[in-house]
C-alpha cells in the first residue's frame, strides 16, 4: 500500500487480525491503545503508552509485523515511535539520506569477498 493512501481502513484490519491472534481480553488490555504515528509506505510507526513500547515490542512485534504484512504487503515493517529503530528511520527519512557509520567504524574498501581467504582463522 503506498504511503499516500488512506491508512484508517488498513489499520482497522490490522487491529482485527491482532484481536483474532491474541484474543479479545489480551487485545483490550495491551494492544487496543496502539495508534498509528506514521506510515511511509514501508514502515508503520506505532505509538503506545509511554514506557510500554519496549515491552510491547519485545512481546508482540512479530505478531504486529505479520498482521501488517498481511494487510499492507510483505515489505512492510513495524516500529514503535519511542524505540531507537523508529527514531533512526524518521531522522533518516527527514534528512533524505542514507545511514552512515559512526566515526572510526567506516567500511574498509579492502574488505571484499575477493580478499576473503578461507582458513583456520575464520
Amino acid at each position: 500500500m503506498p504511503g499516500h493512501l488512506e491508512l484508517t481502513p488498513a489499520w482497522q484490519e490490522i487491529q482485527n487480525r491482532l484481536r483474532n491472534g491474541v484474543g479479545q481480553e489480551i487485545y483490550e488490555v495491551w494492544l487496543s491503545g496502539l495508534e498509528v504515528k506514521s506510515w511511509d509506505g514501508t514502515v508503520l510507526v506505532l505509538q503506545a503508552e509511554k514506557g510500554a513500547e519496549s515491552w510491547l515490542a519485545g512481546r508482540y512485534s512479530h505478531l504486529l509485523e505479520r498482521c501488517a504484512q498481511e494487510v499492507l504487503g510483505p515489505a512492510s515493517r513495524v516500529a514503535f515511535a519511542g524505540e531507537p529503530a523508529a527514531q533512526a528511520h524518521a531522522a533518516l527519512a527527514g534528512a533524505g539520506r542514507v545511514a552512515q557509520a559512526p566515526p572510526g567504524e567506516e567500511f574498509n574498501p579492502r574488505h571484499t569477498f575477493d580478499q576473503f581467504v578461507i582458513g583456520d582463522g575464520n
